[in-house]
């Protein structure tokens, strides 16, 4: 069984709206929380400040709890951060909708009725990869885990999309028939 963690940025007045996924594989996960809270815990050192999480905007620019950082250390804290993850084999899926774009295209009638959001449109993307990606997976059907973080962007139209998606997602993945059957907000 996989579990898929998505988050997202860019859903306030940004240009772009992004949602990333990490994907992990279960029997795995328990590893994989406790280094990262050994991770959590040595970059709390070096900011001075206990970090339950890791908001990558604040990191990566160096604000907030990181403002001590200097650049070439963070810099090299997130090369090993993106090896970490490599050297646990977790994959990662993710869409970027460019905002301005997304309306022009909503206006004029080119996205379909579902995808009313940037969000919506992005995660189902997501989702539709995920799906893509397993598919040539024997007994897979159901056994990915979805979990979006709570932060209430049009869970119930994104649940229906997943749950009962429509004929025309069919086609992003070459299949007549298939779901993601779990989602968890």
């Amino acid at each position: 069984m996989k579990v898929c963690y998505f988050d997202e940025s860019g859903t306030g007045e940004e240009p772009v709206a992004v949602v990333t996924g990490v994907v992990v594989d279960a029997q795995r996960m328990h590893v994989t929380k406790e280094h990262w809270s050994e991770l959590l815990d040595v970059l709390s050192g070096l900011c001075g400040r206990k970090l339950d999480e890791l908001h990558t905007k604040d990191f990566y620019a160096g604000n907030s709890p990181f403002k001590k950082m200097d650049g070439p250390t963070r810099a090299k804290y997130i090369s090993e951060i993106i090896s970490w993850f490599c050297e646990r084999k977790h994959d990662f899926v993710y869409s970027a909708v460019h905002k301005a774009e997304y309306e022009k295209s909503r206006a004029a009638g080119k996205l379909h009725a579902e995808l009313s959001t940037p969000w919506i449109a992005g995660a189902f993307h997501c989702v539709l990869a995920l799906q893509r990606a397993h598919q040539c997976e024997k007994k897979t059907r159901g056994h990915t885990l979805l979990i979006f973080d709570n932060k209430g962007h049009d869970e119930g139209p994104l649940t229906n999309l997943v749950v009962n998606p429509p004929q025309w997602s069919n086609t992003y993945y070459g299949r007549g028939i298939g779901t993601l059957r779990y989602l968890t907000w």
